[in-house]
């Protein structure tokens, strides 16, 4: 409207003008037109005065407004630039605080090839930041596994949740690789498209190690043959391995979480239990030897150690107990420290066995030749049978130590034992008291065995008199003798021989000792603690078995199995035989003086012609002399100058088919089949009986030819 205001009166101004210059040259209707016009300029110059005016304050308030905008624009800018900035501060902070990350970052574009890696990201995989910009982030996989795990990132990353597997990456310069935990998230626009992922990588080698290594140290704890278990402090079990479990007859439920003291493997002796515990409440280790019992109330032993398990700041917060199952050794030790006994009587018996049956010789020898020239009936002659009980005591007592001893084992022979025992129980009759009743049964089906009569017999009678002494206000005393049979076809019986008494019994203790040499309940001077450990010494030669049941106040049973063989038939000559006689001349060698004596007395009175040497120097110069004109040669081992096995082979390097027996005492270095290699025709061990001595003469004269 403003534009056609100004156009009218410009338009008004030139009808004017033009008006003007005609009204001069005639006075017209037009003329009148341009007075009017004249009339209205005024109002024409009002108006239009007020119309600019209303437009310059339309342009001041315009103005104003932009002055505003401008001020605001200006506000805006000053904003943004301070925005920039922080954002630019925010971000140097932030890749400052990634490169100083203790795991390492990266970043991926919606492809997932590598934006941005930090410093520990390369240190981890060993790959420089500036190499594997614009890669794939799964340039570090092994290449059978990039497409699973690509395959799995993508389906995380398009659904939006986060992706986390651990991995073992290839490192160059590390041949078993490093183990990482790789962690990603998606970034996703406002409209939920996918524009990259964000991720982490942490080292866990070391994790990985410490895993592996716990799995190795829990898996040898459970397969360990020791018992391992852990304790808190207020005494209650956290773990137990299988061994313990095992050995203790518990189940996991009946231990996790009891007190120590509550179950029954627990060690008895409470002394024990409270010193260990005070040691290790104190923080030390305390290691000893515990007996304890079983869930079926079995007992057994250990070794056991227990020691604190410190905590970071050194308080104790555990215990761990490992104990070892040690009843086998000791069972085994002290089975040494019987055979340590046993080796030492006899290294005792063979010092002192020599010498005295050398003693004892002469006393037996001298002694029945007396007895032959007494009258039965006269009080010397029965002074004399006393002397010769206690000698024959005395050769039992030495034949038991060097049995004890295992130093005079003989060859064993097939035999019945039922004669034997016949025997003994027919000497037991009138030995034991009016008050202990004597019973027997024998299995006349029982096989023989292979043994030697001398042993069985003391068998017997050491388990009898044992028994009798057993019971001293009297009682019952059975001997029975049966057949087992094998089990299993093939296997060899066995006769079993069970001496029973309802004495005083024994308590478990002495049972534990009961085969220990020299060891006894009686008192000083009722007996030598010899009898039971030579049983168990000739029924483990004999390749038996002893078994003993005992009661405190229920009397005792000892039963010995031995093997039964079959297919062999063995005749026992018994009862009184005349001595056989001869007229040869016999050459007798011992240092011993009464043994020269006493041997020469019985092969005299035999009707031999005995020539006696102290000295085997002087026997083998009278043999080198005259060799053809000897007959038989008797030698002691033990002897100055020469022992018998070398006095034997100077004589045979003369004349090999010479007849020679050895007597000797005892001899660690001889026995009967050394002494035959040796070319001794007979072993006999002193003191030697005159039927003994006459017998293997003769049968050592009448044989032809060499040993």
């Amino acid at each position: 409207m403003n534009k056609w205001a100004f156009w009218g009166g410009i338009l008004c101004w030139i009808v004017v003008w033009l008006g003007v210059l005609r009204l001069f040259e005639r006075h017209t209707l037009f003329s009148y037109g341009v007075v009017v016009a004249l009339l209205l300029l005024p109002l024409f110059f009002a108006w239009a005065f007020a119309s600019y005016r209303q437009r310059a304050k339309r342009l001041e308030s315009r103005l104003t407004e932009l002055e505003k905008y401008k001020q605001a624009l200006e506000k805006t800018v000053d904003t943004t630039d301070d925005a920039l900035v922080n954002v630019q501060v925010v971000e140097r902070r932030f890749i400052k605080l990634a490169e100083m990350a203790a795991v390492g970052i990266f970043f991926t574009d919606e492809k997932g090839q590598l934006l941005y890696v930090n410093r520990r990201w390369s240190q981890i995989l060993g790959m420089a930041g500036e190499k594997v910009l614009g890669q794939p982030w799964t340039c570090c996989l092994r290449g059978e596994d990039r497409s699973f795990i690509q395959s799995e990132w993508q389906r995380a990353s398009v659904e939006g949740v986060p992706f986390r597997f651990e991995y073992r990456f290839q490192v160059e310069g590390h041949g078993k690789g490093v183990w990482g935990l790789c962690e990603t998230v998606a970034d996703l626009d406002e409209e939920g498209e996918l524009t990259g992922t964000v991720g982490t990588l942490t080292d866990i080698t070391d994790r990985m190690q410490a895993e592996l290594d716990l799995s190795l140290l829990a898996a040898a704890v459970e397969h360990t043959a020791d018992m391992v278990s852990i304790i808190d402090p207020q005494g209650n079990m956290l773990y137990a391995n299988t061994a313990f479990y095992t050995l203790t007859g518990y189940a996991p439920a009946e231990v996790v979480g009891k007190s120590i003291r509550s179950l029954d493997h627990i060690l008895p002796n409470e002394g024990i239990f409270e010193e260990m515990w005070r040691h290790v409440q104190a923080g030390q280790s305390w290691k000893g030897a515990l007996s304890r019992h079983r869930k079926d109330g079995s007992v057994y032993e250990t070794v056991t150690s227990v020691s604190p398990i410190h905590g970071p700041c050194g308080d104790i917060v555990n215990f761990v107990a490992v104990s070892r199952d040690v009843t086998r050794e000791n069972r085994l030790e002290a089975q040494l420290r019987q055979s340590q006994k046993l080796e030492a009587i006899g290294t005792l018996s063979g010092g002192i066995a020599h010498d005295f049956n050398n003693l004892l010789t002469p006393v037996l020898g001298f002694t029945e030749l007396a007895l032959d020239e007494l009258p039965p009936e006269s009080r010397l002659h029965q002074n004399m049978r006393m002397v010769m009980d206690a000698a024959l005591r005395a050769k039992d007592l030495v034949a038991q130590i060097l049995t004890f001893g295992r130093c005079n084992e003989q060859d064993p022979k097939p035999l019945h034992v039922i004669p034997i025992i016949k025997e003994c129980l027919k000497l037991l009759r009138s030995a034991l008291p009016a008050t202990i009743k004597l019973t027997s049964r024998l299995d006349t089906g029982c096989g023989m065995i292979l043994g030697d009569p001398s042993r069985i017999h003391q068998v017997v009678m050491n388990l009898c008199t044992n028994a009798s002494q057993a019971m001293p206000a009297g009682g019952a005393l059975e001997v029975c003798l049966d057949r087992r049979l094998p089990t299993v076809p093939g296997e060899q019986g066995q006769v079993v021989l069970t001496v029973r008494d309802n004495g005083v019994g024994m308590s478990p203790q002495i049972m534990e000792r009961m085969y220990d040499p020299f060891f006894t309940t009686k008192e000083a001077g009722g007996g030598t603690g010899l009898g039971l450990s030579v049983v168990h010494g000739i029924v483990r030669g004999l390749k038996g078995t002893i078994e003993v049941e005992s009661r405190v106040g229920e009397g005792t049973l000892f039963r010995i199995s031995l093997p039964e063989i079959v297919g062999v038939e063995h005749v026992v000559v018994r009862g009184e035989q005349p001595l056989p006689k001869g007229g040869e001349r016999v050459v007798l060698v011992d240092d011993e003086p009464l043994v020269l004596e006493l041997g020469k007395q019985i092969l005299g009175r035999l009707g031999y012609e005995v020539v006696t040497f102290a000295d085997p120097l002087l026997a083998l110069d009278y043999y080198t002399r005259q060799p053809w004109s000897i007959d038989l040669v008797i030698t002691d081992q033990t002897m100055p100058n020469l022992t018998g096995a070398e006095l034997a082979q100077r004589m045979l390097e003369q004349r090999r088919e010479l007849p020679l027996i050895l007597c000797t005492g005892f001899s660690e270095v001889m026995d009967e089949e050394q002494s035959r290699k040796t070319g001794f025709r007979r072993f006999l061990m002193k003191p030697v009986a005159p039927l003994e001595l006459a017998k293997a003469v003769r049968e050592c004269l009448d044989e032809k030819g060499g040993s």
